[in-house]
Formats: C-alpha cells, sequence, structure tokens
C-alpha cells in the first residue's frame, strides 16, 4: 500500500519539519509520495488522494482542527497520526481532550516519538493504539558543504576557530510556555554566560534562533544579549539553517528546555559525538548528562566545570561526567 507523508516540509527547519522530510526521502524510491501542509492546496491534495488512492497517511501534526479536517474528509481512518508531544496540549482541556480522544480512535494509530509519551494515551485507555517510533533519521552528508556555505561568516569563523570551549543551543523562536517558562532555555543561557563571565572565564556559545522575532524578546534580555555579542561571548545565527554540521564543530550541545519529545537535536548530536547537557524535564537518551530544570546554580557549576576542563585538554563528556 502506498504511503503518504503529511506536514510541514521545511523551511522553517524544526525537528517535525526535519523529520517529515527525512521521512519521505526515505520512502521515496519505494513510491511514496506526500502532502505539503505549507500549500494553500493541501485539501484538495488530501482529498484526491483519499478518492484516487489506495494509501496510508503518516500525518506529523497533532493541531486539533487539521485531524478534525482529515476526518471529515475520510483521510483520517487510513491515518497513523505521529505525535511529536502535541498531545500535551490536549490533555486535560475537558472537551478538546474529548475531540482528540474521538480522533485517535477514528486513526489506524498513533506513533509516539519516546515512550514516556504512551502514558497519557494508556491513562484513557487508548495505550492499544500507541507504538513508539524514534524520530531521528541520518541527515544526508553529502550536503554539508552547501549547507555550511549558507552559513552567515560570523558563524562560520565561530565553527572554525581552535581557542576556547565551545557550546551551541538551538531554538524555533523565543517563546514561553503555559506556565511562562522560557521553552527552549534561552533565558538560563544568557544567566549563564554572564555567570561564567564573571567568574572570570571566557566562554563562548552559538545560539540559533529559526525564527527570530526582536519584539518577543524582553527588552532587558535583547539588550543583554546584545552586550555578550558585543564581548564575543555569543554569536547569533538567526533566520532558517540546517544545524546537524555545528555538531560535528562545538563541543557541547546544550538543551535546556522546559518541555520536549524525543529531541532530533540531541539525537543529532549523539549521531555525531558531540556532548550533550540537557534539562531532565523528560527522559533522555544515554549518554546525555543531566541538569536540575530551573536549577541555574547547577547549570552554571557544570557549565563553568567544562570550562576548567577544556583549559586541561579533557573531553568535555568526562567533564560533565565528573560533574555528578
Amino acid at each position: 500500500m502506498k504511503v503518504v507523508v503529511v506536514g510541514r516540509f521545511p523551511p522553517p527547519y524544526g525537528g517535525v519539519s526535519i523529520f517529515v522530510k527525512r521521512k519521505y526521502e526515505s520512502m521515496r524510491s519505494a513510491g511514496a509520495g506526500y502532502v505539503d501542509l505549507r500549500s494553500r492546496w493541501w485539501p484538495v491534495k488530501l482529498f484526491w488522494l483519499v478518492i484516487s488512492s489506495r494509501c496510508e497517511f503518516y500525518v506529523n501534526t497533532g493541531n486539533i482542527h487539521f485531524l478534525l479536517a482529515c476526518y471529515l474528509l475520510g483521510a483520517l481512518r487510513r491515518s497513523y497520526i505521529y505525535d511529536h508531544n502535541a498531545s500535551r496540549r490536549n490533555w486535560g482541556r475537558g472537551r478538546l481532550e474529548r475531540l482528540y480522544i474521538f480522533l485517535v480512535k477514528s486513526a489506524l494509530g498513533v506513533r509516539v516519538v519516546h515512550q514516556h509519551l504512551k502514558a497519557g494515551y494508556e491513562s484513557r485507555g487508548l495505550g492499544h493504539k500507541v507504538e513508539v517510533e524514534s524520530p531521528f533519521l541520518p541527515p544526508v552528508e553529502s550536503e554539508q558543504a552547501e549547507i555550511l556555505k549558507s552559513y552567515p561568516k560570523e558563524v562560520v569563523d565561530f565553527l572554525a576557530s581552535t581557542h576556547g570551549l565551545k557550546m551551541a543551543l538551538s531554538a524555533s523562536v523565543y517563546v514561553r510556555d503555559g506556565a511562562g517558562r522560557d521553552v527552549y532555555g534561552i533565558d538560563a543561557l544568557i544567566e549563564a554566560l554572564e555567570y561564567l563571565q564573571g567568574a572570570g572565564c571566557k566562554p563562548r556559545c552559538l545560539l540559533a534562533i529559526a525564527e527570530f522575532d526582536e519584539s518577543l524578546l524582553p527588552r532587558d534580555l535583547a539588550v543583554r544579549m546584545d552586550r555578550l555579542a558585543s564581548a564575543g561571548v555569543l554569536v547569533k545565527m538567526l533566520g532558517q539553517y540546517q544545524f546537524w554540521p555545528v555538531y560535528k564543530r562545538v563541543h557541547v550541545f546544550l538543551r535546556l528546555t522546559s518541555t520536549d519529545g524525543d529531541s532530533i537535536s540531541i539525537r543529532e548530536a549523539i549521531h555525531f559525538g558531540c556532548p550533550v547537557l540537557a534539562s531532565d524535564v523528560v527522559p533522555r537518551p544515554d549518554g546525555v548528562k543531566l541538569y536540575g530544570y530551573g536549577n541555574q546554580d547547577e547549570l552554571n557549576a557544570l557549565l563553568h566545570g567544562l570550562k576548567n576542563g577544556s583549559e586541561q585538554s579533557e573531553s568535555p563528556m568526562r567533564i560533565l561526567n565528573q560533574n555528578t
């Protein structure tokens, strides 16, 4: 049976859109099709596939309005819903949760990107509909040279430099969750860099924000970021870029999120042998060093230990493992 991958293809670049692109590319030779949700004509293409083809749909969005549209178009009964951590927005929300449960029951099944996401379904009697599928598919490394050419000069210079401890953090956008927490940990990063600077260290960090809108930043945070950038501590990478070549050229990747699924960025970093320091908000892959989310002192201490270790030519992962 033909498979049709449904979702938003990059750009913008993010964990889900990258998975959608790579999932389709991995199945294209077997005759897979796709529906790109960036196109205004997606409802027409989806409906045409429903009535003209014998196919299954791999739906990579948990948007309740889209899933309802799939149900009305007759596509949902032939679909697997890929849950990249979207279900958390529906649980405990009354009518919205009941509608989501109804739609899940109508689908062929749900594929969650991490084991911990099964609990929400199991507690609602939907465990039989759920299976786990890793969201990580390796990038095409032959594209690396072209990707590096697309980077701004200051980013290329940062990656090419050989002195000091080089860190990286990526975010889709500066946004706060329902509890008012900075989802991607940019606030925590800036505070940590200021701490390290004040402690006599010379930290250096690449901060990538794919959909940057300065009006979303608190004014104080924007000023602090500019101050660190002027001091050469922070290098900003603003806009749509593929990020994976960075993992080959930094000492540690930071994932300081307030919530997460099975982060593709962490999987990519591990794939390329880059040590990872991440928040403990969800289970992480083996080998990732965790810190208590919201514990700024612990984060500062771990990064300070990394800096000290780099001066002694010790590997970042060795230093991370010593700071337990």
